[in-house]
């Protein structure tokens, strides 16, 4: 019997040893296993099993709920690929301001998109900032969307390689302004990957 392949709540692979003739008997032939607590498993013990409900539960097969603290890592040279984030930050638009989305996990930022909800105003940009809880690094430079109207695309032209890893516990930070205190409102999408 080969390798029990269980991943914890960081996408990192636990590979339990190949199981004895014991702990083989708990598991059936459509490979589920019947727990009851504390199961051994080679050098190892399985000590809960969860099914996947709700946002924030472990993933389990047949699941319905992924998000963001499901996937695995992707680090250099992947060979099997992986799969990347979306966080979508809404602008309420009007006076300079700054939205913080605390991050629990490293993440790499690869690309942004903002999609005006009103005409752009005289001076309005939005930027993508790395937050460290003290200071402001720019991911992105600013974006200019005073010329915009009503339901247009803007896309980041620069990623800072510096800046664009933000480590977990700080936070991606958006950032609008204008010259009248009036940007206006958008949507902000965030490409990333988590990282190690």
């Amino acid at each position: 019997m080969g390798k029990l392949r269980i991943y914890d709540s960081d996408g990192k692979l636990q590979e339990f040893e190949p199981v004895d003739v014991d702990t083989a008997a708990l598991i059936k032939k459509d490979g589920s296993v019947a727990f009851t607590g504390n199961q051994p498993m080679g050098s190892h013990k399985l000590t809960g099993l969860s099914v996947g409900t709700q946002s924030g539960d472990s993933l389990a097969k047949g699941s319905p709920v992924l998000e963001g603290s499901d996937v695995a890592r992707i680090d250099n040279v992947n060979a099997i690929g992986g799969i990347p984030l979306i966080h979508r930050i809404a602008v309420p638009g009007g006076a300079n301001n700054n939205i913080d989305v605390a991050l629990t996990h490293k993440e790499r930022v690869l690309d942004a998109w903002i999609v005006l909800k009103a005409a752009g105003t005289a001076g309005s940009k939005i930027s993508i900032k790395y937050f460290d809880g003290t200071n402001p690094y720019q991911i992105s430079e600013l974006v200019d969307i005073a010329a915009g109207a009503d339901k247009a695309l803007f896309r980041i032209a620069s990623i800072d390689d510096a800046y664009h890893e933000i480590v977990a516990n700080k936070a991606l930070r958006v950032t609008y302004q204008s010259t009248g205190g009036d940007c206006p409102a958008a949507e902000v999408y965030v490409l990333a990957i988590r990282v190690s």
